[in-house]
């Protein structure tokens, strides 16, 4: 099924979920450079959905203390915590994800609580997706056996 974000709320029941994961167009209408191909365009910048429109469909979607992650870019990180906490979705988990330890964050999660109370929030240590051996153990973990016969 392909549906407009704006529209899925409507279709799905509301306040029953207890995750909602999104991995949001990156940059603003307008920024950076674009794609000559719609749908690239779609997928990476916000003309079809906003942070707020998400963020609106994710507080619907969810039950009081259901969680909300996203991942973004770190140059968004203050547009993504006023917008979640916004739509009473409470940031309460943090973490950059970098390529290397020698390289600034290229992303970063984020998970949110809907309905928790403003207030602490828990910074985890960066996500390392590379050291000098290629991919590093927590990566291995995460992807298990993913990559096997994945070559592309």
């Amino acid at each position: 099924m392909v549906e407009d974000i704006k529209n899925i709320p409507a279709q799905m029941p509301a306040g029953e979920s207890d995750l909602v994961i999104c991995n949001p167009p990156y940059k603003l209408n307008g920024s950076g450079i674009t794609n000559p191909n719609a749908s690239k365009v779609i997928a990476r910048h916000e003309t079809e959905c906003t942070l707020d429109d998400i963020c609106i469909a994710a507080r619907r979607l969810l039950r009081f203390g259901g969680r909300f992650v996203m991942c973004q870019r770190p140059e968004r990180l203050t547009d993504v915590l006023s917008t979640m906490r916004a739509y009473e979705l409470e940031p309460k988990r943090l973490r950059m994800v970098q390529g290397r330890a020698d390289k600034a964050p290229k992303l970063f999660l984020c998970e949110a609580k809907r309905g928790a109370k403003a207030g602490y929030m828990d910074v985890l240590p960066a996500l390392m997706i590379e050291d000098e051996n290629g991919f590093t153990e927590e990566m291995k973990q995460i992807y298990g056996s993913y990559k096997e016969g994945h070559d592309g």
